[in-house]
């Protein structure tokens, strides 16, 4: 355990990489995030169209 604190924590370089890699990871997650809420709008207007067109 004490090793992997020392090769994280250890020198200054891995501190910034280390954080841009969380970055990246949350970007990424915010990216899904947007594209899943694009799906499921895009669904819900399809159902709703639908349902719309069975009332007809």
């Amino acid at each position: 355990m004490q090793c992997y604190y020392l090769i994280f924590v250890g020198t200054r370089q891995s501190i910034s990489a280390l954080t841009s890699t969380l970055k990246a990871v949350i970007e990424l997650i915010q990216a899904t995030h947007r594209l899943l809420k694009t799906y499921i709008k895009r669904a819900q207007n399809d159902l709703s169209y639908t349902a719309t067109l069975g009332d007809k």
